[in-house]
C-alpha cells in the first residue's frame, strides 16, 4: 500500500515499474477502469487513483481518493502521493452542444486548468501522459494522418484537446509530456448513461436483441483500437524516456473502417442483428485514419487485435 506521506519515491530515471507512482485522473471513466485494470494485472507501477466517483471494481493495490481537480483541498490531497507520472484521462464524453460557453469552460477544460495550476505552482516533478483524441483533432482527409499534420476542432470536445495539447506545449520544459492522440477504442463495457463506443454499443445490442442506431453516415471512415492495445500504449508512454520534453503519438490501428463495414461484421458474427439510420445526424469528420508508425519506433508499441478477431472471440463465447 502507498502513504502519502512516504516521501517523492525516486522518479522516472533508471526507475522500474515497482518504484514508479502513477496517477490516474478519470479513474472512473471506461478507459480509466480499463486501464487501471490491465496496470494491475500487467505492471508493478504504484497506482493513485482519483476521479468524482468511485470505480466499479475493488482493488487492493490502488489507492483510490475521491476528488474533484477544481478543488484546491482535493488537489493538496491528490497530490500528497508524490506521482512521477500523472495519466490525464479525465474529461466528459465532449459534449458538442454544452448549455453555454462557460458552462463547457466549468466542465471540460477547468479541471486540466486547475490541476496543471497546482503542479506548475509547486513546480512539482511529474511526468505528464495526455489522453488526446486522434479521431477528432484532425482534418478530415482520406490519407492516414500523421502526428505533424495539422490539427483542427470539429467539436468542442476536439477544440479542448487541441487546447491543452497546445498548453503542454508551452510548459513542455516543466511538465515534460507525452500526447496520445487516441483512436476509438473498443471491448469495454458499455455506459448506459452514455452514447459512446459504437462497437461495443452494437455487440450490446446484438446480445440482447435490441435494434442498434446508427448515428452518421454508413460511409464514414474512423480508425478502432482494442482496449488492451491502448493500455499496453498507456503502459509504454509511462515508462517513454525517449524524449525530454514534448512528444506526441498516434494510437490506433493504422487503418480504416466504415461504419457499414463495422455493422456487416457484427451481423456475421451475430446473425440476429438490426440496425437502423439517424439520417438527422450530420457534420461528422467522414474519414480519419491514424498513421502510427512512430509509435512502433519511439514506444516499441504495435496494435494487435483486429475488430474482426474480437467480434468472433466475443461470439464464440456468448454462443
Amino acid at each position: 500500500m502507498i502513504s502519502s506521506d512516504a516521501g517523492k519515491s525516486a522518479g522516472l530515471p533508471g526507475s522500474t515499474d515497482k518504484n514508479t507512482r502513477v496517477l490516474i485522473t478519470g479513474a472512473s471513466g471506461r478507459i480509466g477502469q480499463s486501464l487501471v485494470s490491465w496496470l494491475e494485472q500487467n505492471t508493478h507501477f504504484e497506482l493513485i487513483l482519483t476521479s468524482r466517483r468511485k470505480p466499479e471494481f475493488d482493488s487492493v493495490r490502488s489507492v483510490w481518493i475521491q476528488g474533484d481537480l477544481r478543488n484546491a483541498g482535493d488537489l493538496e490531497k491528490i497530490f500528497s502521493y508524490h506521482p512521477d507520472v500523472i495519466v490525464h484521462l479525465a474529461s466528459s464524453v465532449g459534449s458538442k452542444n454544452p448549455v453555454s460557453l462557460m458552462d463547457f469552460e466549468n466542465t471540460e477544460l477547468a479541471p486540466t486548468l486547475s490541476m496543471l495550476g497546482y503542479i506548475l505552482s509547486k513546480k512539482l516533478n511529474a511526468r505528464l501522459v495526455f489522453a488526446s483524441s486522434g479521431g477528432t483533432v484532425y482534418k478530415d482527409s482520406s490519407e492516414p494522418h500523421s502526428e505533424t499534420d495539422q490539427v483542427q476542432g470539429s467539436s468542442f470536445y476536439s477544440c479542448n484537446k487541441i487546447y491543452v495539447e497546445n498548453l503542454l506545449w508551452l510548459y513542455r520544459d516543466v511538465l515534460h509530456p507525452v500526447v496520445l492522440r487516441i483512436s476509438n477504442p473498443f471491448g469495454m463495457k458499455v455506459d448506459p448513461h452514455i452514447n459512446q463506443g459504437i462497437i461495443d454499443i452494437a455487440v450490446s445490442c446484438a446480445l440482447n436483441n435490441k435494434t442498434f442506431s446508427v448515428f452518421g453516415a454508413l460511409n464514414n471512415v474512423r480508425d478502432f483500437i482494442h482496449i488492451d492495445d491502448l493500455c499496453r500504449a498507456f503502459s509504454q508512454a509511462i515508462r517513454f524516456q525517449g524524449s525530454v520534453s514534448y512528444e506526441v503519438f498516434n494510437i490506433g490501428s493504422g487503418s480504416g473502417l466504415s461504419i457499414l463495414q463495422i455493422m456487416e461484421f457484427v451481423k456475421k458474427y451475430f446473425p440476429e442483428f438490426k440496425y437502423s439510420i439517424d439520417a438527422k445526424t450530420c457534420g461528422d469528420i467522414s474519414c480519419s485514419v491514424l498513421d502510427v508508425s512512430k509509435a512502433a519506433e519511439l514506444l516499441g508499441w504495435r496494435p494487435t487485435v483486429s475488430v474482426e478477431e474480437y467480434l468472433k472471440s466475443i461470439s464464440s463465447t456468448a454462443g
